[in-house]
């Protein structure tokens, strides 16, 4: 629902090589060693994190400088490939979200996408990795979203549910 044309663009063409994303992390260890403390846990969140296309190599070198990967995306790239990469690089988390029931997840994310979630879900977690769900409070699911939280507690196997509310910026620009 962030989805910014203008951002999304400048996103898109402004990508930091794998070089200068590793160099990110170790200006950050070398803050961290500075000050007395570390950063162990990097999360690598979406839009989607599966998109780029060095996300492989890139946790994979995280993981080699000892960080714990955490992941939130979507569930389209959830490919037995992926997940198998994902479950080698021990993962420690994948947050998917749900965003209301399927006729309220769909009408703010694309048609298909609350059964792509569950499915998601379910990919996860038979590889063993922990799953997390997030939703996002709105107009347009603010009514049923104890519901969303009795579906993903007692029909999925997902181990956390949080949520937050609407930020207004992208396709919610001006949503109350």
């Amino acid at each position: 629902y962030v989805f910014d044309p203008a951002t999304y663009d400048r996103e898109r063409t402004c990508r930091l090589s794998l070089e200068d994303k590793l160099k990110v992390i170790d200006q950050i260890d070398s803050f961290g060693k500075k000050w007395g403390f570390r950063f162990p846990v990097v999360a690598l969140m979406g839009g989607d994190p599966l998109l780029a296309p060095d996300w492989y190599p890139f946790a994979k070198a995280l993981r080699e400088r000892g960080k714990v990967l955490s992941f939130g995306g979507n569930p389209e790239p959830l490919t037995p490939e992926n997940i198998a990469r994902l479950k080698e690089l021990e993962v420690k988390s994948y947050q998917l979200s749900l965003d209301g029931l399927e006729a309220a997840h769909d009408a703010q994310r694309r048609p298909g996408s609350f059964r792509n979630t569950l499915e998601g879900i379910e990919k996860l977690a038979q590889a063993g990795i922990r799953v997390g769900v997030m939703g996002t409070l709105t107009p347009l699911n603010i009514q049923e979203f104890w519901q969303v939280a009795d579906l993903v507690y007692y029909e999925t196997k997902a181990r956390s549910f949080s949520f937050d509310f609407v930020a207004q910026v992208g396709n919610a620009r001006g949503m109350a």
